[in-house]
């Protein structure tokens, strides 16, 4: 079967996408992190080279009609009711902005390596800010859909040239990221936890909100109904 992605979203708005969107790059991983946490995902992966950022985590996936009704189709409402405001497997209160949190990934790189897989069911593609004429982005093959940590379900998200200037150290991207997810926890009911592998090439693994507090802590992180919101936001280290 041939496998099409049609992006629901005017691609006028796709090209507005742009590093000037956001104003440090911390919140664009942030973003992408929350959806992982959405997904259930007991662990996210952010690698970070000279000139990409990948993040992969091991959530629940989606299948190819999931990821043809969900992911593309942007701002589309999840949370219907109290039921469908929590996450199926650890009872999270999702922190996704609408759906529209996904497209935070076009502000590092304007090509953008869409890589999913539920059980058997693999999809991927390039979500790109110029969407070709027929509204349908450009399909990943499964023999080129891959992953470096996942074994029976998950995402991976691969930035490509980023536009963004990379932090080097390992240790910086992890406290400034840590800052943002009081649910870090190494509490087997509902565990959650961030590694990272930064252009040093040294990892770093967040497991404990805590551990943040000793780089100055300076945020709050609030849940509603339709989204969450960071207020004073974090005070970010170089």
């Amino acid at each position: 079967m041939k496998k099409e992605y049609p992006i629901k979203i005017s691609p006028e708005i796709l090209e507005l996408l742009g590093p000037s969107l956001y104003t440090n790059i911390y919140y664009v991983l942030a973003e992408l992190v929350a959806n992982s946490y959405d997904a259930d995902a007991e662990n996210v992966w952010v690698t970070m080279s000279d000139s990409s950022i990948t993040i992969e985590d091991d959530g629940k996936g989606m299948t190819y009609e999931e990821t043809r009704e969900r992911y593309l189709s942007v701002a589309k409402p999840t949370r219907i009711n109290e039921d469908t405001s929590k996450t199926p497997k650890y009872n999270r209160p999702k922190m996704g902005r609408k759906g529209i949190g996904k497209l935070a990934a076009l502000a590092v790189s304007d090509k953008v390596k869409v890589m999913t897989k539920s059980g058997d069911d693999y999809s991927g593609f390039w979500l790109t800010r110029n969407v070709p004429s027929s509204g349908n982005l450009v399909p990943i093959t499964e023999d080129d859909i891959h992953f470096d940590n996942v074994t029976e379900s998950g995402t991976r998200i691969e930035m490509l040239n980023s536009e963004f200037e990379i932090p080097k150290m390992s240790k910086t991207v992890k406290n400034n990221l840590s800052k943002f997810f009081p649910q870090l926890s190494d509490n087997e009911s509902n565990p959650f936890a961030i590694h990272i592998r930064g252009k040093d090439g040294k990892k770093e693994t967040s497991r404990k909100f805590v551990d943040s507090l000793a780089t100055s802590l300076d945020s709050l992180i609030i849940f509603g109904k339709d989204e969450y919101g960071i207020l004073n936001k974090p005070k970010l280290s170089n």
